[in-house]
């Protein structure tokens, strides 16, 4: 058994430094994984003497599964008490939450020309409520604060405590994949993650690593919120969460996490997925929960295969896992199942014979 490395993001989808720096400086894939591989062992090392162990945000920068989901809360700013709305809807909701708890939490306004009742409508598995329903209209004075990795019961405790706010709309239940989840994916901008009592964010890339900067208009310190910071660099590639989306044509995320764990990348839109027979027993036996959910527990293995190919070409892919001898890697990516199940799948990444070999749901 080996042990592995785990990246748990990378963002190059709507950060293109890695690719402006790549075709820049005419890196080849090798020269990319030692960039990667260096910054992130940076970035691991300047969190631990801040205080932060990367593995425990893995919850801020995976999507969830189970029982965790993702909720935008929404504010019409015309109706708020301060000019300084994004600070005021984000102070009212922070002291709510659970002082143990970690969430990457992203802010904006609607900026779609899209008409917000018109997105809602073709997003029926949002749920908003029906105040929020019956507002129409492009949404011109929308503001969301969008947070992920929450309970239900804190996502109830915060909706609660936000209703005595007369510009508080209600929020929007977004785990599964909608109009106006993809449309938030594009506006909203990644503010910090949350820690238990600290606050993560950026600073400039040329400030001594060693500092702890607040470049934000939230007031942390009146939360009693410590701040941590790293370069923005760092935060932008590592610890930007990617609110899921269809992937867009021309996109090199995918290639970029693919390149994070071996300096030979190869894309798998012609790969193989394989479920041998064995795998697929152990699958049956243990995880008998995860298929039946996923409506898998009485497919064959090649039934089970064609239904994920399916789903995989639109997936982004996250923990990215390399063994301590590079021999072995493997990746997961959260499929969306009829009935609004969403599992993870783990799959092994063999580049030499272009297989994708399951290996588990949860």
């Amino acid at each position: 058994m080996y042990t592995f490395d785990t990246i748990f993001t990378l963002e190059a989808r709507s950060n293109i430094l890695l690719e402006v720096m790549t075709d820049h400086f005419n890196l080849s894939d090798q020269q990319v994984f030692n960039e990667i591989q260096g910054q992130f062992q940076r970035l691991r090392t300047l969190l631990a003497s801040k205080g932060v162990e990367y593995s425990k945000l893995k919850g801020a920068l995976v999507p969830p599964t189970g029982d965790r989901h993702e909720r935008a809360f929404v504010f019409d700013w015309s109706k708020a008490t301060s000019g300084l709305y994004g600070p005021e809807a984000v102070h009212q909701l922070l002291p709510v939450l659970d002082a143990r708890s970690t969430h990457s939490v992203l802010c904006g306004d609607w900026l779609d020309k899209a008409d917000f009742g018109e997105m809602l409508s073709a997003s029926p598995s949002a749920s908003p409520d029906s105040e929020m329903a019956r507002r129409g209209g492009r949404g011109d004075t929308l503001y969301f604060v969008y947070l992920n990795n929450l309970s239900s019961l804190a996502t109830s405790s915060v909706h609660s405590r936000l209703l005595a706010s007369p510009w508080y709309l209600g929020f929007l239940d977004l785990d599964l994949a909608s109009p106006v989840k993809t449309c938030l994916s594009l506006m909203l901008v990644r503010a910090f993650i949350k820690h238990k009592s600290l606050i993560i964010g950026g600073h400039e890339d040329d400030r001594d690593d060693s500092e702890n900067v607040n470049l934000s208009l939230f007031d942390f310190d009146s939360l009693a919120l410590s701040v941590r910071s790293v370069p923005l660099m760092l935060y932008g590639i590592f610890l930007s969460y990617k609110i899921e989306r269809p992937v867009f044509e021309g996109e090199s995320d995918t290639k970029f996490s693919l390149n994070a764990i071996t300096p030979n990348p190869v894309e798998f839109q012609d790969f193989e997925v394989a479920l041998d027979a064995r795998r697929l027993d152990y699958l049956k036996k243990d995880k008998t929960g995860s298929l039946r959910q996923a409506g898998l527990v009485e497919l064959s293995a090649d039934e089970i295969v064609r239904q994920i190919r399916a789903k995989f070409a639109a997936n982004y892919i996250y923990n990215l896992a390399r063994s301590t001898n590079g021999e072995t890697l493997k990746f997961n990516i959260i499929l969306e199942f009829p009935g609004g199940v969403r599992k993870l799948c783990a799959l092994l990444y063999n580049t030499p014979t272009k297989v994708l070999e399951v290996l588990t749901f949860y």
